[in-house]
């Protein structure tokens, strides 16, 4: 389920780091600032076409307005990584480890 509260915090935060106002981005969208606000707070549901506009006037990408993770960002894959490795009996993390090791001369 798409939680379009999350969302609409995230824009808002992008928009606020970008030092927009919610009439700048309204008028960039051809939208009110009250439709501005209404996403920001959750209260309504916007299209992915919609959200992807958002996205590209708030200098970030689709993929981080709606799960919080950026796949253009160079920690992308951290978690993921975190998580394998956690699930991993030891031998296995030694071996990746060695695996790791390795790679890192070449």
């Amino acid at each position: 389920m798409v939680d379009f509260r999350i969302i609409g915090k995230r824009i808002k935060s992008r928009r606020k780091e970008l030092s927009m106002t919610q009439e700048t981005l309204a008028a960039k969208l051809s939208v009110t600032p009250s439709y501005i606000s209404l996403v920001e707070r959750g209260k309504t549901k916007s299209s992915l076409e919609r959200l992807d506009e958002f996205a590209d006037l708030v200098q970030t990408d689709l993929e981080y307005l709606i799960t919080g993770v950026s796949t253009n960002s160079s920690h992308y894959f951290d978690q993921e990584f975190q998580d394998i490795l956690k699930s991993l009996p030891a031998n296995k993390r030694e071996l990746l480890h060695k695996i790791l090791m390795a790679l890192n001369e070449f």
